[in-house]
């Protein structure tokens, strides 16, 4: 209905549905969104609570309504030019979407939790919709299609296009012929993004003056933009950087990710005293079968991390960090005993790669260590 609503707006040059559109993804995108871009937050209807409402382990965060996200932040990016709609499609695409699918293929997620306890996920309780591994096929089946469907059409999310101003929103390779007045131009994209922030672009068949616009995303350090070998002094607007060329050209965009620790406004209360992981677009997450079972237990005393090569997932990049572990006592319940911890090596993967090598815990937000 919002894709509808900011396309509609657009037609019509509607101010005030326009202010609508923008006043509606403003509230879920500030206060209703989870870090990995699934919005509901109640299981119960699948629908919104109150601001600031975002449980981790009772969220509904379809995958289909991420993809609704998506759609509608495609659509707000190519009507207003502006990187911070372009970048909210992103996160949706690499996280919670990509989340929905296993890596053969074969099964999918409906809800997309940020922390699972296998064990909690009981029938007739508030976690009764979550599940602990993908399924194969559901009743309601819309969203094992609407993801193959997403990922078929990858490349309308890619570039907008204005006359002769062509607007890259997503560093992903492709290859493509895209229309410019009355021409049509070739863009080769080589990329191994989102685990390297090296792009280069070729573009071919430039008959007359075309302006690029290429993404500067937030979590981009030392973007720099090269035309033909020449490094350009970055012209900006509205988050994009342009160049101008007249003839065939090939850029090269360049800029580092380093690994970021976020902390939720503290009206979240679920996330109070905790951190999340990110690099790139690329929210992170704890597995079982890489940290042991209890994640609630693990705590990080640090702000380094190592970046590793996958053992398990091809070209993906796994952080190593270090943390503390709390040690379990053995007997009463409650006790007015002091806490003990242990050192731990902690290691994170995309979160959305989680489950893939079998059912066990995921944790998003972890306990942040602060103090001694």
């Amino acid at each position: 209905m919002y894709s509808a609503m900011a396309d509609v707006a657009e037609e019509y040059q509607d101010k005030e549905l326009m202010e609508a559109c923008v006043a509606l993804w403003e509230n879920i995108t500030q206060k209703r969104m989870y870090i990995t871009g699934g919005i509901g937050s109640s299981g119960f209807l699948e629908r919104f609570t109150t601001d600031y409402d975002l449980p981790n382990d009772s969220n509904y965060s379809e995958t289909c309504a991420s993809i609704g996200m998506a759609l509608f932040s495609l659509r707000m990016a190519n009507i207003t030019r502006n990187s911070r709609y372009a970048e909210l499609m992103e996160q949706e695409l690499y996280n919670n979407i990509l989340a929905g699918i296993a890596q053969d293929g074969k099964s999918f997620f409906y809800v997309n939790p940020l922390e699972i306890k296998p064990r909690q996920c009981m029938s007739h309780t508030s976690r009764a919709h979550v599940k602990a591994r993908r399924q194969k096929w559901f009743g309601v089946a819309c969203c094992p299609p609407n993801i193959a469907r997403t990922l078929a059409s990858l490349g309308q999310y890619i570039y907008g296009v204005d006359g002769a101003d062509i607007y890259t929103h997503l560093y992903i390779g492709n290859q493509t012929y895209i229309p410019v007045n009355n021409d049509v131009v070739k863009i080769t994209m080589d990329s191994m993004f989102p685990w390297e922030g090296n792009i280069k672009v070729k573009v071919q068949g430039v008959k007359e003056k075309v302006r690029l616009h290429f993404r500067i995303p937030s979590y981009a350090e030392n973007f720099r933009l090269y035309c033909d070998g020449k490094e350009q002094e970055l012209t900006v607007s509205k988050g994009y950087a342009c160049v101008e060329i007249c003839r065939d050209s090939e850029l090269s965009i360049q800029f580092d990710m380093p690994v970021e620790f976020l902390h939720a406004d503290p009206r979240v209360s679920a996330d109070v005293g905790k951190v999340a992981i990110k690099r790139g677009p690329i929210v992170y997450c704890l597995e079982e079968v890489d940290n042991g079972a209890e994640l609630q237990c693990i705590y990080l005393s640090g702000k380094a991390a190592q970046k590793k090569k996958s053992t398990y997932f091809s070209e993906c990049l796994e952080l190593e960090l270090q943390g503390r572990r709390l040690i379990p006592r053995n007997g009463e319940l409650y006790s007015s005993a002091g806490l003990t911890y242990e050192d731990a090596v902690v290691r994170a993967i995309p979160y959305a790669y989680w489950n893939n090598r079998g059912e066990g815990e995921m944790l998003v937000w972890i306990h942040e260590m602060i103090g001694n």
